[in-house]
């Protein structure tokens, strides 16, 4: 699990980790970039503070500030598309999510 932090770390801001005793993963995290992902080939499991989504090729996620992680459990590789665009919470938002 290290080495994924360290990965984790070189393309995302170690500050969006939001891992707590009681996360339905390790790598639970969530940043101020709208983010675009793709499924290309085959699956990959959205885990999400309080469900999980299955996606299959040709599936498309779009989330900002979503609270999630990234699971493979098909047993076979799973290529995704990633966009991330730049962004910033409004403040209010952002102190909200500050006190969660």
């Amino acid at each position: 699990m290290a080495h994924c932090r360290e990965l984790f770390n070189e393309v995302n801001d170690p500050g969006g980790l939001t891992v707590k005793s009681d996360s339905p993963h390790p790598m639970m995290h969530r940043s101020e970039a709208i983010d675009y992902g793709i499924v290309i080939e085959g699956e990959m499991t959205l885990m999400l503070d309080d469900s999980e989504v299955l996606l299959k090729p040709y599936s498309v996620v779009i989330q900002r500030g979503t609270n999630h992680a990234w699971a493979n459990r098909s047993g076979k590789m799973c290529r995704m598309l990633f966009i991330q665009i730049d962004g910033q919470y409004e403040p209010s938002i952002a102190a909200a999510l500050a006190r969660r």
